[in-house]
Formats: structure tokens, C-alpha cells, sequence
């Protein structure tokens, strides 16, 4: 593979954070008392907006307030139940619920020194439900136009996948576990559940195709390659959302360290997960003016090190550091 890139002068830019961890959408209750925070992992939950809780699905609440929970009561268990509450050492008071039938229901919070808050709970129907792949992570994500014409998974590759369930107007409903992730009988894969709707789709070491189901709500099929079917690679800036065009230079800002992100596609055009046997190793010409870094140690903190890595590891991904204005190219 070999890259033509340049840049030109489009100022100085500063290089935000590239990992937001998720603090929950928080909302008041009804007196006002208490703040609860829907701990869903669903990046697509707005911070001001509390959504309806999907038929069947779980809700973890953490409340901001009381230092210890003395009573949790539903109004309507038959629609909203009260699953478990209590206290973690160092953390805020937290609320499992789980939504049983279509309806509204007050949840009231009584706390260790009389203070009292409730929060309404509307439970709706799950009419549709859609797939998402996760090359990277939930937080330092890829455009889905990458595979918007399918996926392929490398063997023994594994990728994140998620699930975004939605009433019959198209409201994102929140909650999780509404049900269960599973492959078709024969498929050249697995799949694990973890945090909240994500799961892990693991490829064996066989070929073939994967039909991927979320209970009765939405499927997915992919195919498991070998790395020998990548017929097609080039460049995605993740930090500029720029796509490398064959034959084209790839234009980047300068003077900015760039998240680059190794594209590779099948004859037929499917997108292609999973790093390979072989570790990313870009190569720039000694006169390009731009040099590759795969070394998280000194631009992250140490917490975000982990979490960068594996993001680098599976992404096939390398940073770019643009200096000045010119032309090189990468191979």
C-alpha cells in the first residue's frame, strides 16, 4: 500500500480528548430532592432527555442525593419492578428496574434521614430494533458509511456490536437485556454479552457466514474471511474524518497529530474487521514531512493507555503527525 498525503495551512488545531467516559443521563425527580442518572451504556442517549424504558428491558439508576437508600417502591409493580437497591462502598445509592408491561409508574426514594423523591417511569413496546457494528469503541468511533455496503470479519477476529431499540414513533427506548444475543446453529462464530446491549462477535477459524440476532427484533449477517480476501486498503482520519480516494493525495491539516485508521475492503466491498496476523507498521518516505507514531505511553494518562491500545490493536490504527506543508507518502 502506498499513500500520497498532503497538507495545507488551515491554522493551528488544538487536539481534544478523544475518549469521553459516560458519566449517565441525569434528570431531577418530582420534588426536586434527588438527581437519578440512567446508567444504560447507550452513547446515543441524550444528557437532557429521559426515555421511555423498553418493554422487558432492565434500567440501573444511580441516585445523586441520599447517602443511603432506606425504601424503593414502585406505584405500579406490574408495570414497573423494583428489581434490587442499595449502596456500593464509595459510590452513590443505586436502583435496578425492570419494565413488565406497557404503562407509567412512579418509583418513590425514601432515604436514611427522611428525605423522599420519585421519578415517573414510562414503559413502551420495542416496534424496531437495529444492529450497530463497533470496529473501535463506543467513544473514538467509525463512520458506518465504511461498511455501509456489509462486513466481513477476519478469523479468529472478534468486533463490539450493539443494539438500539425504538418504539413505534422511532423514540430511542432506554434499558438493556430486553433479550438475548445469539448466532444461527452452524455459524463460524460466537457471540458473549457485555456491558448493557453490547456484545462480543468472536470469529472462529473457519470461513463462511454469521447470522447475528438479537432475540426476535433484528438480524445481521456477515461473512468470515481469511486475510487473504482484503483485495483493497487505504487511509481514514478519524480526527479530520477524511477518506483516502484511490489515486487521489489524501489532504490533512498541519501541524496536528492525526488518529489514522487502515481501511480495508474485500473484492466485493465488504469492509473488513480484525487486525490480521501482522501488526500495523506504516512507513513514511525519510523526506515526507510527517513522521508515524504508535506509542500511546506519551500522549495519553495512564488510564487512557489501556483503552487506546486496543483501540490501535483492532482499529489497525497509527497516529500521524503533520509539521509542515508539502507532500510524502506513506507505505
Amino acid at each position: 500500500m502506498k499513500i500520497r498525503l498532503k497538507w495545507k495551512m488551515f491554522g493551528l488545531v488544538l487536539l481534544g480528548a478523544l475518549v469521553m467516559q459516560a458519566c449517565g443521563v441525569g434528570f431531577g425527580g418530582n420534588s426536586d430532592n434527588f438527581v437519578f442518572y440512567d446508567q444504560t451504556p447507550n452513547t446515543s442517549l441524550e444528557s437532557d432527555t429521559q426515555n421511555p424504558l423498553a418493554l422487558g428491558a432492565r434500567m440501573k439508576l444511580r441516585v445523586s442525593g441520599p447517602s443511603q437508600l432506606m425504601a424503593v417502591t414502585s406505584s405500579a409493580p406490574e408495570i414497573v419492578e423494583v428489581i434490587t437497591y442499595g449502596v456500593i462502598e464509595g459510590e452513590s445509592p443505586t436502583i435496578e428496574v425492570r419494565g413488565v408491561a406497557p404503562g407509567t409508574a412512579r418509583v418513590t426514594v425514601v432515604d436514611s434521614e427522611g428525605g423522599e423523591d420519585s421519578l415517573d417511569i414510562e414503559v413502551r413496546n420495542i416496534h424496531s430494533a437495529q444492529l450497530k457494528l463497533v470496529p473501535w469503541s463506543s467513544f473514538v468511533s467509525l463512520p458506518e458509511t465504511l461498511w455501509e455496503d456489509g462486513a466481513a470479519l477476519l478469523t479468529s477476529a472478534s468486533v463490539k456490536v450493539f443494539v438500539e431499540l425504538r418504539d413505534e414513533q422511532g423514540t430511542l427506548l432506554t434499558g438493556s437485556n430486553a433479550a438475548q444475543w445469539e448466532v444461527a446453529d452452524g455459524s463460524p462464530a460466537s457471540v458473549a454479552s457485555d456491558n448493557g446491549d453490547y456484545a462480543t462477535l468472536r470469529a472462529t477459524d473457519e470461513t463462511g457466514q454469521v447470522e447475528l440476532r438479537f432475540g426476535e427484533w433484528a438480524s445481521m449477517t456477515l461473512q468470515v474471511v481469511e486475510s487473504s480476501a482484503v483485495a483493497e486498503v487505504g487511509l481514514y482520519s478519524q480526527s479530520e474524518d477524511v477518506l483516502s480516494q484511490t489515486g487521489q493525495a489524501m489532504t490533512l491539516s498541519r501541524d496536528k497529530s492525526h488518529l489514522m485508521h487502515v481501511t480495508a475492503y474485500t473484492e466485493a466491498g465488504l469492509y473488513v474487521i480484525g487486525s490480521g496476523p501482522d501488526p500495523v507498521d506504516p512507513e513514511a518516505q525519510q523526506a515526507a514531512p510527517f513522521h508515524v507514531s504508535i506509542d500511546v505511553e506519551s500522549l495519553m494518562e495512564q488510564e487512557d493507555q489501556e483503552v487506546f491500545e486496543r483501540v490501535l490493536a483492532n482499529g489497525r490504527a497509527f497516529f500521524l503527525d503533520t509539521q509542515g506543508v508539502g507532500e510524502g507518502v506513506l507505505s
